[in-house]
């Protein structure tokens, strides 16, 4: 600066030389493939292109799972990990829990695909530290994650319409709407429909007399869908999201085919659930992170069944559930290996009804969890332990004992070699599930002397994810092989002409899931991904010696399932194949001819296109479900609907 100078410099010729752009790209590696316990995930953008409905068919594509499906849009349909039962897989939506302490299990069927950025299904627990104590404390967890804004070019709003028509009078308007108000807030509000008559036709077959084409009855369903939310992102990183949810159905529930008598079944159920939740994610420093929970959820009820064998012709109840939770954790890094988190969860849950054998119970919950893990270039370690403690009170009659359990985890991954795409990984979890207020309340069903049930949960397996294998791209493949005990399971009983709720059972579980995928690139913008998954499951009744259901298949397992899929990208057309196998099942205890349930294969093919028309973005979608209109039931003697198409056009502005 004292003693500044100039320097020019020329030349005679000047050369200019234009240098092309360059392309640099890379396959992300499966993040599943890096955790210490099983999870599946699928995408938004897969879930549509290969023509997935609904939650519970996006659910029959993942190893190890399986779902009591009663048919059509309005038929119940809940999910099984591994065989464990529906009570032990947790719901979460957004990163907080969804719950139903009536009936300890969630319809998974009411919720909407359209708005899920992923479906995500973990075994044990998701690998994240900081999450609620009670996704800590089930034997596996199912994740949604709700779409994420975005925005056309620099708008600072967007509105998406879709609407998808199918067959059995199937309509299902949606709007989506998002807005951007200043630099860290976004709201967003979406609506949706949803009618079908449900009346699909089937084949009945009565052996040795006839075969006849029928229609399905009482399987019809009207449902009303909307959610409002604000998202804050502040300077500092931290994030607040709040959700208002509101859901409304009324739907007959289709009865099991009697022969002569396909209307057997006049019962209906209307439900009405609404809540209110609220997140707070806070990272503090380079060592501590924050997360604050509330909910607020509210439940309504109403069940009808209409026959001759009721007094006035009828019988009717109604219920309603309220549960406020709150919960807070904290996640501490000391070292660069070292990791430990503390979750506290409270809720209150109520139950209330008009009949007289309800007690009005109210259950005070809480849960505590605690977590450390190391980790290095070849170690990932870690363990949990959850303290749980339950008490409960009641307007009228006796109470169950207060529950007071801990229950620990060890979950490791193993990776000899940095440069190898090999991973080794083993699971154990305690875990238990609580008696619902039906079974301990219902009628003279209930016992208030019921046991929780007991699982433990063995898992070891290996992650392969080579970056690239000849002309293969993104490929990963997973093998898990696992033990699985279930001790005082609560069944229904039947004793002195009253069913009664009981501590009863005793399974095992055994096999081997295998899940993998890849893309095979033919050009710039043209691929194939390919995708399967297998399952071989060995689920045995240990629960009596003497009987002679001991050491046989429990109901409804298959002991072989599996899919795969092909999705051809192009520039101008997505064609999606999937084929879904099941194999035999049983529909009772016993393993004899007279019990089994067929298996049964579907086949889904869907064709999409995604283009600019008038600054807008278009999105047109058509699918077949059942191609080969094969007759089936995933439960006895509630068939499936047969094929069907769906069209499917989306518009965003």
């Amino acid at each position: 600066m004292l003693l500044p100078c100039m320097a020019l410099a020329q030349t005679e010729r000047v050369d200019s030389t234009t240098l092309r752009n360059v392309e640099v790209s890379a396959y992300r590696v499966n993040k599943n493939t890096l955790t210490s316990q099983p999870v599946q995930e699928v995408r938004h953008a897969e879930m549509e292109q290969l023509g997935m409905t609904d939650l519970a068919d996006v659910l029959r594509r993942m190893a190890g799972t399986n779902i009591k499906d009663y048919g059509g849009l309005g038929g119940m349909k809940t999910v099984s990990v591994r065989n464990m039962g529906a009570s032990h897989t947790a719901v979460s939506l957004d990163g907080i829990p969804v719950s139903n302490s009536q009936a300890g299990q969630i319809d998974v069927g009411r919720f909407n695909l359209r708005h899920l950025e992923s479906v995500s299904l973990a075994v044990g627990h998701q690998d994240e530290l900081l999450q609620p104590a009670r996704l800590f404390a089930s034997a596996a967890v199912l994740s949604l994650q709700s779409l994420q804004p975005t925005f056309l070019e620099d708008k600072m709003w967007s509105l998406t319409a879709n609407c998808q028509v199918g067959q059995w009078g199937e309509v299902n308007p949606d709007l989506f709407y998002q807005q951007k108000i200043g630099e860290g807030t976004i709201i967003t509000a979406n609506a949706n429909y949803l009618r079908s008559d449900g009346r699909y036709p089937f084949t009945l077959v009565i052996p040795n007399v006839s075969t006849t084409s029928e229609k399905r009855f009482n399987n019809d369903i009207q449902q009303w869908h909307a959610e409002a939310g604000v998202q804050q992102h502040f300077k500092n990183n931290g994030l607040l999201d709040v959700k208002m949810y509101g859901y409304d159905s009324q739907r007959g529930l289709p009865g099991h085919v009697i022969y002569y008598n396909l209307e057997n079944s006049r019962q209906r159920l209307w439900d009405r659930i609404g809540f209110v939740q609220a997140q707070y994610k806070q990272p503090l420093n380079r060592q501590w992170s924050l997360l604050v929970q509330g909910k607020a959820n509210y439940g309504y009820s109403r069940y009808r069944d209409e026959g001759e064998e009721y007094d006035a012709g009828y019988m009717e109840e109604r219920y309603t559930q309220r549960e406020g939770l709150v919960s807070m954790a904290v996640l501490y890094k000391p070292f660069t290996k070292w990791s430990f988190s503390l979750s506290q969860d409270g809720s209150i849950n109520s139950l209330r009804s008009p009949m007289k054998f309800c007690p009005d119970p109210n259950r005070y919950t809480s849960l505590t969890a605690l977590n450390a893990r190391y980790e290095d270039i070849h170690w990932r370690v870690t363990g949990t332990l959850v303290g749980t403690y339950i008490t409960e009170t009641v307007k009228k009659g006796g109470t169950p004992d207060d529950i007071k359990h801990l229950s620990p985890t060890l979950a490791l991954r193993y990776t000899p070699s940095t440069t190898l795409p090999l991973n080794l990984r083993a699971m154990y979890k305690n875990t238990f599930r609580t008696p619902s207020f039906n079974d301990l309340y219902y009628r003279s069903m209930g016992s208030l002397a019921l046991k929780p049930e007991d699982a433990q949960e063995l898992s070891v397996g290996l992650t392969l994810s080579p970056n690239k294998l000849g002309m293969l791209r993104r490929t990963s493949i997973t093998i898990d092989g696992y033990w699985n005990m279930v001790k005082n399971k609560i069944v229904a009983i039947p004793t002195n002409f009253v069913w009664t709720m009981r501590n009863y059972g005793k399974a095992r579980m055994g096999g081997i899931d295998i899940t993998a995928q890849t893309t095979i690139p033919f050009g710039h913008d043209i691929s194939l991904d390919i995708s399967g998954a297998y399952s071989w499951m060995r689920a045995i009744d240990l629960t009596d010696a003497n009987k002679k259901s001991y050491k046989n298949q429990l109901p409804y397992t298959p002991r072989h399932s599996g899919n795969a899929s092909a999705l051809l990208r192009t520039p101008w057309l997505n064609v999606g194949y999937t084929v879904m196998a099941v194999g035999l099942r049983y529909v009772l205890a016993q393993n004899i001819p007279a019990n089994e349930v067929q298996g049964y294969q579907d086949h889904t093919l869907t064709l999409s296109r995604n283009f600019k028309l008038h600054g807008c973005s278009v999105k047109l979608l058509g699918s077949i479900t059942n191609l080969l209109d094969k007759d089936y039931d995933v439960v006895r003697y509630y068939p499936m609907p047969g094929r069907a198409y769906h069209l499917t056009v989306e518009i965003k502005i």
